[in-house]
This record gives C-alpha cells, sequence and structure tokens, in this order.
C-alpha cells in the first residue's frame, strides 16, 4: 500500500476519534453540564436578591458555583485520562515501526506496522468512548 494511503488511513483513524469524543462532548454537555450551569445561573440571581453584606454575597455566589466547578473538573480529568491514554499506545506504535525498520530495514513493512498499530488504538479509544459518557453523566450530578 502507497505511504499517502497509509497516512489517509491514519488521519481518517484520528479524526474519528475526535469527531466521536465531540459527539460524546456535546451529549454530555446538553444532558447534564448546561443544566448544571442554569441551575448555578438561577442560584446565583437569587443570592443577589438575600439580604446580607457583601461576604455573604460572595458565600452565596461561591456555593452556587461549586457544582459546575466540580463538573469541569470531572470533564477534564476523563477526557485528559483518555487522551493520555491515546498517546501512549500512538508512542507504543512509533517505537514498534522503529523496532520494525531497525529489525529488518524494510520502510514499507514499518509504516505498514505503524499504520495498523495507530488505528487500532483509534479503534480503541472510540470503544472506550461509552464508559467515558457514562462516567462523565454520573461524576456530573
Amino acid at each position: 500500500m502507497p505511504l499517502q494511503e497509509k497516512l489517509r488511513r491514519m488521519q481518517a483513524a484520528v479524526a474519528g476519534v475526535q469527531a466521536a469524543t465531540a459527539a460524546v462532548l456535546a451529549g454530555v454537555e446538553q444532558q447534564s453540564l448546561r443544566p448544571l450551569q442554569k441551575q448555578a445561573f438561577l442560584c446565583s440571581a437569587r443570592c443577589c436578591d438575600s439580604p446580607g453584606g457583601e461576604d455573604a454575597l460572595r458565600s452565596c455566589l461561591g456555593a452556587c458555583g461549586q457544582k459546575v466547578e466540580h463538573a469541569q473538573a470531572v470533564l477534564e480529568a476523563e477526557l485528559g485520562g483518555l487522551q493520555e491514554r491515546l498517546q501512549r499506545c500512538l508512542a507504543v506504535c512509533q517505537d514498534r515501526a522503529g523496532s520494525a525498520l531497525r529489525e529488518g530495514g524494510d520502510r514499507g513493512r514499518a509504516e505498514g506496522v505503524l499504520e495498523k498499530c495507530v488505528v487500532e488504538c483509534c479503534a480503541g479509544s472510540q470503544k472506550e468512548l461509552p464508559a467515558l459518557k457514562q462516567r462523565l453523566l454520573a461524576g456530573l450530578k
């Protein structure tokens, strides 16, 4: 298979992971994050109506935003974990391709090893997404 075709397949695999991840995030945002943000906004508005000094207002506003802050931390941690696992897998692919090149010196074979591994890494990441979505939805409540 020509190098251009291998590159195209790897790029398509990476783009597939990105698109699938974006779809999961859009669903999580609609189902969980936006309702939390709305609750925080309404809570903050009520804080402005309550009596008390500036310290009480600051405390009330801080309390209103805690769930959103927690949700964002959960989201960042889960996405960071997914990205780290994918990056580690891709680094292993580079190592395998380098080993294949050193062992046989055949550039085409090394490119094939790299392509197959990258496609498998991306497929593995996509398989993780349903469980990731469930963890996000559970963690954003």
